[in-house]
């Protein structure tokens, strides 16, 4: 926590600009704009379902072979969630590829074989995946980051920067992984976890987040400046 209010109105600026979308760190494809009902309907999604967004990401990146301690690959990740979510009729599973992953019919047949509705995408942009979405999950990705500030309930499958802070339902034991995809299925405590993510977001923003974006900077976020100023104090010393 920090008890420096200018670091939470930080915060709830960096919240509102995640929020707003269209900035990502790989092209997309073109957002269709419309409300998430309008979006339901033209994806071909039940309104009434319970819709779980899985964001895929790229094996050969760091977040696997760093922080990915419990599958060797995302396609495993992918499995072990799904088996997870058998036992829930209600649920309708979205999953978004990478845009930089070339690999999509392993996942595609492993939702098929699951039994669990759903669909697997490349042409539909991570802005529209989120506003349709009711939970979100993956291992690490920075979607995580993009659904916290969008209020979604997230399932981290691997070591992420809120790792333990209780920002997010966490798979830290496979074991027990299940316990932990019902709770974050039902998410009784959003809004706790939330104030969570706001709290913490506060902390990483006075300690070792560095905005590249000068408006933000009028927020009073820390920039290129301030890290320039910082890297120097270190290398005096």
């Amino acid at each position: 926590a920090v008890d420096d209010d200018r670091w939470r109105s930080c915060a709830t600026a960096a919240i509102a600009r995640i929020a707003a979308g269209r900035h990502t760190w790989w092209e997309q494809p073109d957002s269709r704009d419309g409300d998430a009902r309008a979006l339901r309907r033209e994806l071909g999604i039940p309104l009434d379902a319970r819709v779980v967004l899985f964001a895929s990401q790229i094996d050969g990146d760091t977040q696997q072979y760093m922080f990915s301690p419990h599958f060797p690959t995302n396609e495993a990740a992918f499995r072990w969630l799904l088996a997870r979510l058998g036992g829930h009729a209600d649920v309708y599973v979205l999953g978004k590829q990478h845009p930089k992953c070339p690999r999509s019919a392993a996942f595609t047949r492993a939702l098929a074989h699951s039994g669990i509705r759903g669909q697997w995408r490349a042409d539909v942009s991570i802005d529209d995946a989120l506003a349709v979405s009711d939970r979100v999950a993956a291992v690490n990705s920075t979607v995580l980051y993009e659904a916290l500030a969008r209020e979604r309930p997230v399932l981290s499958m691997g070591g992420w920067l809120l790792g333990g802070r209780g920002a997010a339902h966490e798979v830290t034991d496979l074991a027990k992984g299940q316990s932990v995809v019902d709770a974050w299925l039902v998410a009784g405590d959003n809004d706790a976890r939330q104030h969570i993510w706001r709290e913490a977001l506060a902390f990483l923003l006075s300690t070792c987040l560095y905005t590249y974006e000068p408006e933000m900077e009028g927020h009073g976020m820390p920039g290129a400046g301030t890290l320039a100023e910082r890297i120097a104090r270190f290398a005096r010393v």
